[in-house]
């Protein structure tokens, strides 16, 4: 019973971490932000968080794993929703791109942190990439076997 509680507080301990680091990169800055910083936030010592993430870089992948599965939920909810394959598409197209949008695109400080997470191709981009391009796929797909979409070649 023990082991399940701990890892239930560790789950949580490293999800109020990410929300810190998330709120910080928005106040200071992604690449300002230091993991002093987030221990202070969360009145812990730096080397406590450390024993939830082997370092910055872990964290900074772990605030953008938050935000990119927001995105991927709400465009699984989409893609696999009822209707025709071409709403579910354009609806799904528009709600990355509006999601992507606030997240990214009208705060600066989040989006150097995207544009280097890019730059650098980190895992959790390239996943997410994959994840959102599968459920395109798959609405497409649908589209050709109902024949909705037709396909040439």
């Amino acid at each position: 019973m023990s082991y399940v509680l701990s890892d239930h507080i560790e789950t949580d301990v490293r999800e109020r971490i990410l929300v810190i680091a998330e709120r910080l990169f928005r106040e200071i800055g992604y690449q300002k932000t230091t993991v002093a910083d987030i221990a202070k936030a969360l009145q812990m010592s730096p080397a406590n968080v450390y024993r939830f993430f082997d370092s910055k870089k872990s964290i900074n992948a772990g605030v953008a794993r938050r935000l990119m599965g927001e995105v991927e939920q709400a465009s699984q909810a989409i893609a696999t929703s009822r209707g025709s394959a071409a709403g579910r598409l354009r609806k799904l197209l528009t709600t990355v791109h509006q999601m992507n949008s606030a997240r990214y695109v009208s705060d600066s400080k989040m989006h150097d942190m995207v544009a280097v997470a890019m730059e650098e191709n980190w895992d959790v981009c390239k996943a997410h990439m994959e994840f959102i391009t599968g459920l395109i796929a798959d609405v497409i797909a649908s589209g050709v076997a109902s024949g909705e979409f037709r396909v040439p070649d």
